[in-house]
């Protein structure tokens, strides 16, 4: 896959991710854009001859997946426990689910690192400093989620993402000039 191709792919998923807000296909669409992001950011870390970029954004998507799956898991399995209706039971649940979501939270502030890494390793062997734009909103949006308007920071980052990937173009390729007569 050439440079454009995968700048392409990548600004793709990207969207998908932005689309991510539509009401009931949402979770698809983050799932599908992630996977799709993640062929094209493959490819472009070799066409840039940088496997640190791949390497960078691969351990946020995991962390990030680790993170929602045990969320879910574990709300499920708390709210499993605690349909006795006992209010000691609920008052657990209430604990279990605000120690998973702190830690969540966690795991979205260290991801965020490592997805800035990696798009700073990215504007670095491009040239496109908004790269290093969309690395800080994902974290500052990362660390303002227990505040709730992190969400809207990492949907703003999502968007510039998408406009950076199409916009991307790679250093030291010039068009041919004419020769002057």
């Amino acid at each position: 896959m050439t440079f454009d191709s995968a700048k392409y792919v990548a600004g793709v998923g990207s969207l998908l991710m932005v689309l991510s807000i539509v009401p009931v296909v949402g979770p698809s669409l983050m799932i599908g854009g992630l996977i799709v992001l993640l062929i094209g950011i493959h490819q472009l870390s070799h066409a840039l001859n940088n496997p640190g970029i791949f390497k960078n954004i691969l351990i946020w998507a995991l962390l990030m997946t680790v993170g929602v799956v045990t969320v879910i898991i574990t709300g499920l399995t708390a709210l499993v426990a605690t349909l006795s209706l006992e209010f000691l039971a609920f008052a657990e649940f209430i604990a279990t689910m605000i120690s998973i979501l702190v830690l969540l939270w966690v795991i979205a502030i260290v991801g965020s690192v490592f997805l800035r890494r990696g798009y700073n390793q990215i504007a670095l062997s491009t040239g496109a400093n908004m790269f290093n734009v969309v690395g800080l909103l994902f974290l500052i949006g990362s660390v303002l989620l227990i505040t709730f308007v992190g969400f809207l920071i990492i949907w703003v980052a999502f968007l510039i993402q998408t406009i950076a990937f199409f916009s991307l173009e790679q250093r030291g390729i010039t068009a041919q000039s004419s020769p002057q007569v």
